[in-house]
């Protein structure tokens, strides 16, 4: 178990989803990783007490207090995060099957109108549930303790309303409406695209409506700030209160916004009554012409910047939200307010408004809904959702990273080949690309015990994990079928995933093909019969006679790396399709196949006549022999991934006499003292001797019009060679560093010193991406960090700025 500590404890599968959970021996309640729920000991199918890694349990242990990964109503936060954009777009059909709005001729969005009349009310076994039920800050703060004991008192109840939770990433607001209709945060995304689009469409009406209040350039910003994907300055924001007024207004009903008691009692509109005077009072009634039931919400602290929902508790007395707590009515007139809502008395007689009216949905319909949801998302994305949330919660959970972002590098990473999944206790490890790159940990120590890295060439990782030198892209790259890494929570050696999918679409393959062949009938005359013979044609053809018989050659090729496939070829395939086949497949250069031999004796291939059609038979085993010359790999050099390669002709003319010498000594001076780039460019800030490099006739500048083979050109952005991470824009005769749109940085800026490079990794614009987003680098949890720290320089370069501007 690679080391780590175990303890008896209990072994079992989830009753709901199957997966295999892990728990203390002395614990009540269990969680599973898998859906996200917790239910009984004694609801584990097949358990039975077994040894567990003490990590693993206290693994689980984190996971099932997790505001996110905690299901309730069949879906927890984060995969309501995932599916909700989904949701803006989809419909469910009578079969339960997903379906684009469009094709249900219901428009091209989800219309938020359809939940006027919908509400949530908790029961008290929900109120303890993570990340949905009772919001702990609240309630340790005890900052709406009064205004909820008014309630409370006026209901002569001992608890008549629950702050519940509501998740704090900019989206709280749609958040708190969306679990206060359903329990859920399911529907913020279809929530925010319309507060987007009612703005939009009745634009001439706020601005008459709200002319005192604000200025016709702020118009702009505020329909921009209700865009699900708003980002400011590398943040998401919150929404305002004439946000909240658009949504009363796109929903239907009124909102009622809560503070502490003397938040409502102080001067200024934190607390108000937001009607949806824009739609009218007779759209906002239901068929039997009762008022749509408010919703209530309430700030979570003094601070005022965070929306949570008021939900009333599930019982069979109504919940009256008595007058002495409710606010006044924002921007339009007091009197308003009767045509919205009815008013009620308390059983203390108090007048007041009825909460939790309506129509509830139910789990059935929401866990269906989910359910129909995930299959849209699978349909898109070409992956399941529930890989998505492991990734989530075993490499990015601690950083910002938004799902949508996470889902591209799950397959970023997949393609990679850099995922890696334990089948004991399900967890998910992504191997950090830069461990395999110059400065990497498994890098370094390869290099130190090899002297030099040999071109196609496998070496033995740390871990538990092999890897192939690409000497083009100066890294390793891993040989995911030969490479298990320990599980970082139970030390069980894991599987690539890459491998396992296609192992499993193998056996769907060979199933289906088992599924077509025709079957046939045995009659046995006699027991000596039985002893069938190995000269008997065999029912199933073999896939090479398939092959045979469809004029196709069938051959195994060889590769001396330890690579090794059978591949179907035409029977006409000439020598120069047959290299290029070879070289897609394996991922290996052409000019790197030096000898391929077949037959017996051994026939070598002359690779010279590339249109002669190749002397292969039908069954035949190939051997390639691979070259690897050490001279190019110290010409190669590592090129950014999304940049320009460069070109071969540049490359054989010259060598590496195209990258000029300044730029070769800023790299060697880096690597000699175990620095990142930005370290080593940190500590010549006084000198200027790199920094120059990034200027105009600087070595960087030169290197980039050599590669691109075109000048410069203002506000373009570049990939800079051995800088794959960032984003460079030329910009008044320099390199800038690239933070966000209209938003760049001299490589002399102090800023750039004082954050760390994984929020550097964050801010930066990829060219990879539509759009800017925080793109997250994630934490490796199975390879490590690189060796080459960051060095927190803050005083010394004050110190430094200091000296530059007295000189």
């Amino acid at each position: 178990m690679g080391g780590l500590d175990n303890e008896i404890g209990v072994y079992g599968r989830c009753g709901e989803c199957n997966q295999i959970v892990h728990a203390e021996l002395t614990a009540a309640l269990v969680y599973c990783s898998g859906c996200g729920t917790t239910s009984n000991l004694n609801s584990l199918k097949n358990a039975r007490e077994s040894p567990v890694c003490a990590k693993l349990l206290q693994h689980t242990l984190e996971m099932s207090k997790s505001l996110e990964l905690v299901a309730f109503r069949g879906v927890h936060n984060f995969e309501a995060k995932l599916l909700s954009p989904f949701l803006s777009r989809y419909g469910m059909d009578r079969d339960g099957s997903p379906k684009l709005l469009q094709e249900m001729n219901l428009g091209e969005k989800f219309d938020c109108g359809l939940l006027a009349n919908r509400h949530f009310r908790i029961k008290d076994k929900q109120k303890s549930v993570s990340g949905s039920g009772k919001d702990k800050t609240v309630y340790q703060s005890g900052y709406l303790d009064d205004t909820l004991a008014i309630v409370a008192e006026a209901n002569r109840l001992p608890e008549a309303l629950i702050a519940a939770h509501a998740d704090p990433d900019g989206h709280c607001l749609v958040h708190a409406i969306s679990r206060a209709i359903s329990g859920t945060q399911l529907f913020w995304h279809p929530l925010r695209m319309s507060i987007k689009d009612h703005l939009q469409s009745n634009l001439l009406q706020y601005r008459r409506l709200m002319v005192n209040y604000v200025e016709d350039s702020e118009w702009p910003v505020i329909i921009d700030e209700a865009d699900p994907c708003y980002l400011s300055g590398g943040a998401t924001l919150g929404l305002r209160n004439i946000h909240v007024f658009a949504l009363a207004n796109v929903l239907k009903r009124p909102i009622i916004l809560l503070d502490s008691k003397n938040g409502m009692g102080s001067v200024g509109d934190y607390s108000a009554i937001f009607l949806p005077v824009l739609a009218g009072p007779s759209k906002c009634r239901d068929k039997s012409n009762k008022p749509h039931p408010p919703i209530a919400i309430a700030w979570a602290s003094p601070g005022r910047n965070h929306f949570i929902p008021i939900l009333p508790k599930h019982n069979e007395q109504q919940i009256i939200l008595p007058s002495t707590v409710l606010p006044p009515v924002w921007l339009v007139s007091q009197e308003d307010l009767q045509g919205y809502v009815t008013f009620k008395s308390t059983p203390s007689g108090a007048k007041g408004i009825q909460l939790g009216g309506g129509i509830e949905f139910s789990d059935g319909y929401l866990l269906k809904l989910v359910s129909c949801m995930r299959r849209a998302f699978l349909t898109e994305e070409k992956v399941q959702t529930s890989m998505i949330i492991k990734l989530f919660r075993d490499v990015y959970r601690e950083t910002d990273c938004t799902p949508a972002n996470i889902t591209a590098n799950y397959k970023k990473a997949m393609a990679e080949s850099r995922l890696f999944i334990c089948h004991l206790c399900g967890s998910i490890g992504e191997v950090d690309l830069s461990d395999l790159q110059p400065l990497g940990d498994s890098y370094e120590m390869i290099k130190e015990q090899n002297g030099y890295l040999e071109d196609n060439k496998t070496y033995q990782l740390p871990n538990n994990m092999t890897g192939i030198y690409v000497a083009e892209h100066d890294q390793l790259q891993l040989v995911f079928e030969s490479s298990h890494p320990e599980c970082p929570y139970c030390g069980t050696l894991t599987t690539s995933v890459k491998h396992k999918t296609m192992s499993l679409l193998d056996l769907k393959r060979r199933s289906a093909s088992a599924a077509q062949r025709p079957t046939g009938k045995t009659t046995l005359s006699s027991e000596s019969s039985s002893n069938i013979s190995k000269k008997q044609k065999p029912i199933a053809e073999t896939k090479s006679e398939v092959a045979g018989k469809s004029g196709n050659l069938r051959i195994k090729i060889c590769l001396s790396d330890g690579q090794t496939d059978v591949m179907e070829f035409s029977s006409d395939v000439n020598t120069s399709t047959f290299l290029s086949l070879i070289s897609q497949k394996f991922q290996v250069p052409v000019s790197t196949l030096a000898q391929i031999r077949s037959g017996h004796p051994p026939k070598v291939m002359d690779q010279t006549k590339s249109n002669s059609p190749v002397e292969f038979s039908n069954g035949d085993r190939v051997q390639i022999t691979l070259n690897s010359s050490p001279e190019s790999i110290h010409v190669a050099t590592p090129m950014p991934s999304s940049g320009a390669r460069i070109p071969e002709s540049l490359q054989n003319s010259t060598g590496s006499s195209f990258i000029p010498e300044s730029v070769k000594n800023f790299w060697k001076e880096a690597q000699s003292n175990k620095k990142t780039f930005f370290n080593a460019l940190l500590d010549d800030i006084g000198t200027g001797k790199f920094t120059s490099l990034f200027q105009k006739n600087g070595g960087y500048a030169q290197l980039t019009e050599n590669i691109k083979r075109i000048p410069l050109e203002e506000g373009q952005h570049y990939n800079l060679m051995n800088f794959q991470d960032v984003v460079f824009c030329w910009k008044d005769g320099e390199f800038q560093v690239c933070l966000g749109p209209d938003k760049h940085v001299p490589i002399t800026d102090g800023f750039l010193y004082t954050v760390t490079t994984n929020d550097l990794k964050r801010n930066c614009i990829s060219l990879n991406m539509p759009r800017t987003s925080e793109l997250g680098p994630g934490i490796s949890r199975i390879s490590g960090s690189s060796s080459a720290q960051i060095i927190d320089k803050t005083d010394e370069l004050a110190r430094r700025l200091a000296e530059n501007r007295k000189s």
